[in-house]
């Protein structure tokens, strides 16, 4: 028996106080859903944040009820009297182009530097008055998208500025030992083995086969960090993608960008660290004297929501209410520039 039926289409997200519109960027490589917050009834020109989101290759879109501190961010941003746009990755939703996990670190700064020029583009936006929301990997591609596409300034969340091989070591180590509680000696001899095995894949640019080929020992270590295939790290992201961002030196893009910056950790983040954050701002002040600033947010964990304790972040990390100071902080700031 064959049936033919309508599907409705998927609830969009409306808020009872905010607009948001529906949108697309059109980029050469792809076209790209987007979704842009402002506040209702507003009839001149705000200022407005791209907001980048972080590493994974999962929709900007949550329109569904149940709490979610990185929608609440946005909102509350947006009732602050900001626009503020968000852009899928190529592939994903109903984005067309190559499909995410497959996308180089270069092409997805491309992306969102058409995102920006689209923001811009609005006539309910003041285009003098535009910043950058670099959340987690988006810290990364945050100064490379404003050094092609001017910006008034950049603040960053729970981000990095360090060598991906060297930041991914570390973070493999802290969350292995917070999460699980292993045999500490045999991390550490697991952790060389990782060292090893990036430094062969992202330095040397050498494939998996080839450098567990070369050196057997390596062979578990790859396994699991490589699970579906030997081209998708973690099966999230391309080898090509890691490789392209562990050539780039972030740390002297933001040096060579002459805007204020303010780098934002939570105090219970367990995926980055505070020294990434203090040494933003001292990359930026080392060149222009003045220009950045970084803030420890007490009780926050690396998706914004507040906790007890660093044991409850670890266990119910990304669930909990809106830490509100990285509202206050984030306006404030963007206020004053």
């Amino acid at each position: 028996m064959d049936i033919e039926v309508t599907l409705g289409e998927t609830p969009r997200e409306q808020p009872k106080d905010i607009q948001v519109l529906y949108d697309v960027v059109d980029a050469h490589e792809a076209t790209l859903r987007s979704l842009v917050t402002s506040p209702i009834g507003n009839t001149r020109k705000l200022p407005a944040i791209l907001f980048l989101q972080g590493f994974d290759c999962a929709s900007i879109e949550w329109p569904l009820l149940e709490s979610n501190p990185v929608r609440e961010l946005i909102y509350r941003l947006t009732r602050a009297g900001f626009v503020v746009m968000r852009s899928e990755k190529s592939g994903v939703g109903d984005s067309t182009g190559t499909a995410c996990r497959d996308v180089g670190f270069r092409d997805e700064v491309s992306l969102f530097t058409s995102a920006l020029r689209k923001l811009k583009s609005y006539d309910f936006v003041d285009s003098h008055n535009v910043f950058l929301f670099g959340y987690s990997a988006g810290g990364w591609v945050a100064p490379l998208v404003a050094a092609a596409e001017p910006v008034k300034g950049i603040v960053v969340y729970g981000t990095v500025v360090r060598p991906y091989a060297e930041y991914f070591v570390e973070n493999w180590r802290r969350n292995r030992w917070l999460r699980s509680q292993p045999d500490l000696p045999q991390l550490e001899d697991d952790q060389r083995l990782v060292a090893q095995l990036l430094h062969y894949l992202l330095a040397e640019k050498i494939s998996v086969r080839e450098a567990t080929a070369r050196h057997p020992e390596l062979t578990a270590i790859a396994k699991g960090l490589f699970p579906g295939d030997d081209e998708h790290l973690l099966g999230l992201r391309s080898l090509q993608h890691f490789r392209e961002l562990n050539d780039e030196n972030v740390g002297r893009v933001w040096a060579s960008l002459d805007i204020p910056v303010l780098a934002l950790i939570g105090g219970f983040d367990i995926r980055t660290l505070p020294l990434d954050h203090e040494y933003i701002a001292a990359i930026v002040n080392a060149r222009h004297p003045g220009k950045g600033s970084w803030r420890l947010l007490p009780k926050m964990d690396h998706g914004f929501a507040l906790h007890e304790s660093l044991k409850e972040s670890v266990a119910h990390e990304f669930v909990g209410p809106l830490g509100e100071e990285v509202v206050e902080q984030t306006v404030k700031w963007m206020q004053v520039q």
